[in-house]
C-alpha cells in the first residue's frame, strides 16, 4: 500500500554514532571481512537458485542443529515456558515450542541476511495492511514526535522494512553486536532498509590499530529528544533481560525485572506511541499487527505513571505472544535470574 505522506526526510541515517562505520582496522581484518562479504554473497547466489525448496531444508537443517548444540538454550526456554504456561500445555507440546523456535530463528536469519532476495520490495508493500497504515499515519499527524515499540516476537528486523514501505520516518535504537563483520553487515542491512539507527551506548566503541575501545558512557536522551522535536520517530525492541530496571508482571510472571531507560524518555516527554509486531503466517508471509494508539497521560506520580504504560504496553505483548507461541524467542533470560539457578 503506497503512503500518502511525504517521502521520508533522512532515509538511512546514523544519529550520533555507529560503531560499525569507526573502525580502523589492520590489513588482516580487512581480508576476513571482505572473505565474509564473498561469502556471504555466494551462499546467496545459491540460495536464489534453490528457490523456497532449498530454504526449507537449510531452515529444517540448521533449526536441528541449532536444537542438539545449544542446550543451555533448550534449558532456558523451558524454565521460561514452565513459568509462562504452568500446566496449562503438557511437556510434549512445550518440547515442540522448544523445537519450532529454533526453526522461527533460522527462518529470521536468512530473512534478515538474504531479504532482498526473499522478500523483494513488492512482498514488503504487500504486507502493509490498511490498519496498520492509518494508525502510523495518525501517529505522525500528532506532530509530536513517536515512538513504536516491538519485542521478540515474530520478525522484528523486517519491521524496519514494514515502517519504511509504510512512510514512517524513524530511526531504530539498536545495540551494536561484538562481531565485527556481523555488526557491519547487519548494520548496513537497516540503514538499506531506510531506517536511521540510534546505538545505545552500551555498545558504542571504535576500532583502532585493530582493537576496541569503549566509548565513554553518555545519555542518548539529547539525540533522541532532537529527533522528536523533529517530528521524527524511535523505535526499539523493549523485552530485553536487565538485572534492574522496574519491576511488572511480564507475561504473567509477577516482579519481572524490565528496561525503563527508552520508555522513561518516551512517558517523560509525554510521546504518542503504539506497539507492533510481525508474525510469520501459514504460507510464509508476514501479518502485521499494531495496538491502538497510546496517548500518554498522568496516571499518578512519574514512577507510577511510567509502570503504568509498562504494564500495559506489556499486557498487549502477552497477548501477541500467547497466539504465536512458537514465534517467540524463549531461548533468553527473560525473568528474575533466581529462576535460572
Amino acid at each position: 500500500m503506497p503512503s500518502s505522506h511525504p517521502p521520508i526526510r533522512h532515509p538511512g541515517q546514523v544519529s550520533g554514532h555507529a560503531s560499525f562505520l569507526h573502525r580502523d582496522s589492520s590489513l588482516r581484518e580487512r581480508c576476513l571481512m571482505q572473505v565474509g562479504d564473498t561469502l556471504a554473497v555466494g551462499f546467496g547466489l545459491l540460495l536464489r537458485l534453490g528457490g523456497a525448496p532449498l530454504k526449507r531444508a537449510i531452515i529444517a537443517g540448521l533449526g536441528a542443529l541449532a536444537y542438539r548444540v545449544v542446550p543451555e538454550k533448550r534449558r532456558v526456554a523451558r524454565t521460561n515456558l514452565d513459568l509462562v504456561f504452568g500446566d496449562r500445555l503438557s511437556d510434549a507440546e512445550k518440547s515442540r515450542i522448544v523445537s519450532v523456535m529454533f526453526r522461527h530463528f533460522a527462518r529470521g536469519l536468512l530473512d534478515l541476511f538474504y531479504d532482498r532476495i526473499y522478500w523483494p520490495n513488492e512482498r514488503v508493500a504487500a504486507s502493509v495492511n490498511s490498519d496498520a497504515k492509518a494508525k502510523l499515519d495518525e501517529l505522525q499527524d500528532i506532530g509530536r514526535g513517536s515512538a513504536v515499540v516491538s519485542c521478540h516476537l515474530g520478525n522484528p528486523e523486517m519491521l524496519l522494512r514494514l515502517l519504511t514501505e509504510a512512510g514512517y520516518d524513524g530511526y531504530a535504537l539498536y545495540k551494536g553486536l561484538h562481531s565485527p563483520w556481523f555488526d557491519r553487515y547487519v548494520g548496513r542491512k537497516r540503514l538499506a532498509a531506510g531506517a536511521g539507527l540510534i546505538e545505545v551506548p552500551s555498545s558504542r566503541h571504535r576500532s583502532v590499530d585493530g582493537k576496541r575501545q569503549k566509548l565513554p558512557a553518555r545519555s542518548i536522551r539529547s539525540e533522541i529528544e532532537a529527533l522528536w522535536a523533529n517530528n521524527s520517530g524511535i523505535g526499539f525492541v523493549a523485552d530485553q533481560h536487565t538485572r534492574t530496571g522496574m519491576k511488572i508482571n511480564v507475561l504473567g510472571v509477577p516482579d519481572t525485572p524490565t528496561q525503563i531507560g527508552a520508555w522513561r524518555y518516551v512517558v517523560e516527554n509525554r510521546i504518542p506511541f503504539l506497539l507492533h509486531v510481525a508474525v510469520y503466517d501459514e504460507t510464509g508471509g508476514l501479518t502485521w499487527h499494531c495496538s491502538d494508539i497510546f496517548r500518554v497521560t498522568d496516571q499518578g506520580s512519574p514512577d507510577e505513571t511510567l509502570a503504568h504504560y509498562l504494564q500495559q504496553a506489556n499486557y498487549w505483548f502477552e497477548e501477541m505472544v500467547r497466539r504465536y507461541p512458537e514465534q517467540y524467542f524463549w531461548g533468553h533470560r527473560r525473568f528474575d535470574r533466581r529462576h535460572y539457578e
